[in-house]
C-alpha cells in the first residue's frame, strides 16, 4: 500500500541532515524527545537557557498544534514540481520516485532519457502531469504546512529582533549571537537542514584550506511559549482549507491541462492538445490489482461534490515593489525583482492562474525586451531574470496571502 503524505514517520526520500564532520555516535545526556531524532544532534545548553533548534522547533509544535506527532521535525522538504521543459534531472528523479512510490500501478518512468516515439512522449507528459500533483498534494500536507508555519515564525521574530538565536562552534567555545541578516538568502529554510551556519562564510562555501568554523544554532527555552501562543492565535483567527483545497484526482488525467503546462523547445516536444468534443482518458490501475487502493484513490472518493464557486473579490498587491515583498513575507534581491517585474507585467492584480513556469517565461520574455533596449541604447544588460525557485516561493506567497485576503462579495 503507498505511503500516506499526511504522514508524520520518518521520510524515506528525505536527504541526510548529518553533516560530514558528525558521523558519529553522540554521548549526549540530552534525553531523546522522540525515536526519529538524530543521534548527532548536540547536548541543550540548559545551564544558557538554550535548546538547540530542532528541539525547539518540536516543543513549539507540541505545544501549538494538538495533532503534532513529534516527527514532523525530521520531515524533508517537498518543492513542487516546474514544467517538464524547465526540469532539471533532480527533478525528474523525483518524479519518478514520486510515481514509484505513489502509483506502482502506472509502471516505472524514466523522465531523463528521451521519448522512444510519439506514444511515448504523450505519456511522458501525462505521467509528469501526474508527479506533478503528488508534489503538489505532499507540498500541501498537514505535517509539512505546521512544519513550515513554525519556520516562518522563527525567522520574522528573529529578524524583528524578538528572538536572540545563538551560534556557538561545532567544536565548542563560548555562545555568539546569530545575525538575522543570515536568513536573507533564496532558500532561508535550508539553515533548519542541520541547524548549522559559518559564521565567516554564511552565503558562500568556506574554502577548503580555511579552518573548520561550523556553528550550532541555538534558541532560547522562552522562546518556545512565544511563539506557541502566537501559531495559536492565528490558528484561531484564520479558516481551516477544505481538504479538497489539498487532495489530488491523479488516478484520472487531463491531457490537455498536462499540455498546457508544459513550454515549448523542451527536447520532449509537448503532444497537441486534444479535440475540444475528446474526452480525457484516465490512465487506470493496472487490472490484476484489486481496484488499486492506493491512498489517492481514496482520498479522490472522499472529496466532497463540486459546488457553485463562490464570487469573490481580490485585493489588489500595494504599488510598490518593497510593500509587496512585505505583504507577501518575501526576502531577498530575486525576490524584490521579481516584485518590480510583475508590477510592469501585471498590474497590481496578477492573474489567478499564475503558476511558477508562467511566471518564469514572462519574466524571461521582459528580459529579453529590455536587454534589446539597453543593447540600442548603448547601457550595461540587465541582470538575469530570478530562477524557477524563486518564482515558485513567490507565487506559493501570492497564493497564501490572496486566500487570507480574499472575501466574498
Amino acid at each position: 500500500m503507498a505511503d500516506d503524505p499526511n504522514s508524520t514517520k520518518p521520510d524515506s526520500y528525505a536527504r541526510p541532515r548529518s553533516p560530514d564532520h558528525a558521523h558519529i555516535e553522540s554521548t549526549s545526556g540530552t534525553p531523546r524527545l522522540t525515536p526519529t531524532e538524530p543521534m548527532w544532534w548536540p547536548d541543550d545548553a540548559d545551564v544558557y537557557g538554550l535548546i538547540f533548534l530542532p528541539r525547539f522547533v518540536d516543543k513549539i509544535g507540541s505545544r501549538a498544534f494538538p495533532d503534532w506527532a513529534g516527527t514532523e521535525v525530521t520531515l524533508s522538504e517537498v518543492d513542487l514540481l516546474p514544467e517538464l521543459a524547465e526540469a532539471n534531472n533532480g527533478d525528474r528523479v523525483i518524479a519518478s520516485s514520486l510515481l514509484r512510490k505513489h502509483r506502482p500501478d502506472l509502471g516505472q518512468q524514466d523522465f531523463s532519457s528521451g521519448p522512444w516515439s510519439a506514444a511515448d512522449n504523450v505519456r511522458r507528459h501525462e505521467l509528469w502531469r501526474i508527479a506533478q500533483q503528488l508534489a503538489e498534494r505532499e507540498y500541501n500536507a498537514p505535517p509539512r504546512c505546521r512544519l513550515r508555519r513554525i519556520k516562518a515564525e522563527i525567522r520574522r521574530q528573529s529578524c524583528a529582533g524578538e528572538l536572540p538565536l545563538k551560534i556557538r562552534r561545532v567544536s565548542g567555545g563560548p555562545f555568539e549571537a546569530f545575525q538575522p541578516v543570515w536568513w536573507n538568502r533564496d532558500n532561508p529554510n535550508e539553515l533548519f537542514d542541520c541547524c548549522i551556519i559559518d559564521p565567516e562564510y554564511p552565503f558562500s562555501e568556506r574554502p577548503s584550506w580555511k579552518p573548520n568554523t561550523d556553528s550550532w544554532i541555538f534558541a532560547p527555552y522562552e522562546g518556545i511559549d512565544q511563539i506557541a501562543a502566537r501559531l495559536t492565535a492565528r490558528s484561531e483567527a484564520e479558516p481551516q482549507l477544505s481538504r479538497s483545497a489539498i487532495e489530488v484526482n491523479s488516478t484520472e488525467l487531463d491531457p490537455a491541462a498536462a499540455h498546457a503546462q508544459s513550454a515549448p523547445g523542451q527536447p520532449e516536444t509537448p503532444p497537441p492538445a486534444p479535440a475540444a468534443d475528446a474526452a480525457p482518458k484516465p490512465i487506470g490501475p493496472a487490472a490484476t490489482e484489486p481496484a488499486a487502493q492506493s491512498s489517492l484513490e481514496v482520498l479522490a472518493s472522499a472529496s466532497p461534490p463540486p459546488q457553485e464557486p463562490t464570487p469573490t473579490t481580490p485585493k489588489t498587491l500595494p504599488d510598490t515593489p518593497e510593500m509587496i515583498l512585505s505583504v507577501l513575507g518575501l526576502k531577498g534581491f530575486q525576490q524584490e525583482a521579481i516584485a518590480k517585474a510583475v508590477l510592469e507585467l501585471y498590474g497590481r492584480a496578477p492573474p489567478e492562474s499564475l503558476t511558477p513556469g508562467k511566471l518564469r517565461k514572462d519574466l524571461a520574455a521582459l528580459h529579453k525586451a529590455q536587454a534589446a533596449k539597453a543593447k540600442a541604447r548603448g547601457d550595461a544588460p540587465p541582470a538575469e531574470p530570478a530562477k524557477w525557485d524563486a518564482c515558485k516561493d513567490f507565487v506559493v506567497a501570492l497564493r497564501a496571502w490572496r486566500a487570507r485576503t480574499e472575501s466574498p462579495q
